[in-house]
C-alpha cells in the first residue's frame, strides 16, 4: 500500500506474470463495481506479477472486494476459454502423433513381412 496524490495505491502479488488474455479478463472484472464515482471510473493496472489499484481511501474496501472477485473471475474465465482450448489442442496433437506412430509401425511391419 502506498499513498500519493490523495489516492491509496493497493497492490496484490500474483503467483506469476499473467498472460495478456488473463489481464483482459481481470480488467473486465466480475461485473458490477460499487463505490464512489471516482472508483467506478478507475481500473487496476497489471505490472509484471502485480495488480495495482489507486483508489480514494473510502474506496479501499470496495477495491479489495472487487480485485478479489476479479482475480477469481479471471482465473475461471481463463481456464474456461483459454486453458480448455489449449488442453483440447494438446490432446488433438497427441492423438495425431499416436496415429502417425501407428502408421509408421504398420508400414515397418509390412516391410518386415516383404523382406523375410
Amino acid at each position: 500500500m502506498d499513498a500519493s496524490n490523495g489516492l491509496v495505491v493497493l497492490e496484490w502479488k500474483l503467483n506469476r506474470t499473467p498472460e495478456s488474455e488473463w489481464i483482459k479478463y481481470l480488467i473486465s472484472g466480475p461485473g458490477h463495481k460499487s463505490g464512489t464515482a471516482d472508483f467506478l471510473s478507475r481500473a487496476p493496472e497489471v505490472i509484471r506479477s502485480k495488480v495495482r489499484f489507486a483508489v480514494l481511501e473510502q474506496d479501499m474496501g470496495n477495491a479489495v472486494r472487487w480485485v478479489e472477485g476479479a482475480v477469481a473471475s479471471a482465473n475461471q474465465m481463463f481456464d474456461t476459454y483459454v486453458m480448455s482450448r489449449r488442453r483440447e489442442e494438446a490432446a488433438k496433437r497427441q492423438a495425431e502423433e499416436v496415429a502417425k506412430q501407428q502408421r509408421i509401425q504398420a508400414a515397418n511391419e509390412r516391410l518386415r513381412r516383404m523382406n523375410p
